[in-house]
């Protein structure tokens, strides 16, 4: 700040010069009486994602191939990255979270970045700058510092994140630039998806292969072992998992069964937001059946109840299997039926129809 005169004849003008580097607000004036700055983040390293469930079973390979995998990146100078590659259901994120309960915290001291892009895609496309927001909020950066622009948040997280040996894992990736965007400067990338993407394997990414579970015995190991657990909400958790494992090997009455009995735990205890994720497979299996009107009546509850829930891409995925049931339809009622719920679903979201094709 420069200063002439203070009798008032002069003026006072302020100036930044030289090779300042601005980051967030300036604060500029002749008399400054008091600064309130933004209270300090938590003194402790994120540990975001789903936690480790306590039934888990099947997986001694998988678990082995992911923990060798890790260690083996881990012990190099420059990032690495792990894809998890899997049916929908198969159990992908529970054994990241697995692995990393049980082997790969502590080779990570600076804390686990976690997120679903399920949760930030919007027409198959993931708005990535939000989830660096999220990222950088999680690494202590105030929000008012947190740029706009998805090239600069890329470059702050880069900046932020370098000294720091971090595991990011990410969910439902679909295309490799979304995974290269997250990889931290040190550390481990572990993402998961439902099928392999060449260009990251080119990039150097271990492959990481989860088949479903296709002996009776291990799912009824499974839901045995989830009987026995008294959490009520992991009980849900992993008998959904199942039995979109069950669908995926197209084994759809068991699938049912194993919904029904998931759907009424889940409404007994209040746990609620699985049961659309619930109806979606229940869907799905009717579908395989061939009972086409009870897999729109299940397609429809799960948008029903997404929308309530404000479970976006839950709602999507319902009004994606609508349509797709409509064309298959052959029977006119069920196909105007079918129709009608989607036009409904549509005017209480406030969404457009789908524009009539041209000739």
């Amino acid at each position: 700040m420069s200063s002439l005169g203070t009798d008032g004849g002069g003026s006072t003008h302020n100036t930044v010069s030289g090779d300042a580097v601005i980051v967030g607000p300036l604060l500029m004036a002749q008399r400054i009486e008091g600064i309130h700055l933004p209270p300090a983040p938590p003194d402790a390293p994120p540990s975001q994602g789903p936690p480790p469930s306590r039934v888990f079973v099947n997986r001694t390979k998988e678990l082995a191939d992911l923990r060798d995998g890790a260690l083996a990146l881990a012990a190099e100078e420059e990032p690495g990255t792990l894809l998890v590659v899997g049916v929908g259901g198969v159990g992908k994120t529970q054994l990241v979270a697995q692995c990393v309960g049980r082997d790969l915290k502590q080779l990570f001291p600076d804390g686990q970045l976690y997120v679903d892009l399920e949760d930030h895609r919007r027409d198959g496309a993931v708005d990535l700058a939000a989830v660096l927001g999220g990222f950088l909020r999680a690494l202590g950066v105030h929000k008012d510092y947190v740029p706009g622009p998805l090239a600069e948040r890329t470059a702050l997280f880069r900046s932020v994140a370098a000294p720091l040996r971090l595991l990011v894992k990410v969910d439902n990736v679909q295309h490799a630039p979304e995974a290269r965007t997250l990889v931290p400067p040190r550390g481990l990338l572990v993402v998961t998806g439902r099928r392999v993407l060449p260009s990251l394997l080119m990039d150097g990414a271990v492959l990481i292969d989860v088949a479903p579970l296709d002996e009776a015995a291990g799912f009824e190991r499974a839901l045995a072992a989830n009987r026995a657990v008294p959490d009520q909400h992991g009980v849900v958790v992993q008998s959904y998992n199942v039995a979109q494992a069950l669908v995926a090997g197209e084994r759809w009455t068991d699938a049912l069964d194993v919904l029904d009995e998931a759907a009424e735990t889940a409404r007994t205890t209040g746990d609620e937001p699985m049961l659309p994720r619930i109806d979606l497979v229940r869907a799905h299996a009717f579908a395989g059946l061939g009972a086409l009107d009870r897999a729109v009546t299940a397609a429809g509850s799960a948008a029903d109840r997404a929308a309530a829930l404000k479970q976006f891409a839950k709602l999507d995925q319902a009004l994606e299997l609508l349509t797709a049931l409509a064309d298959q339809a052959e029977d006119r009622p069920l196909r105007a039926a079918c129709e009608e719920k989607l036009r409904a679903l549509r005017r209480t979201m406030g969404m457009k129809p789908p524009a009539a094709p041209t000739a």
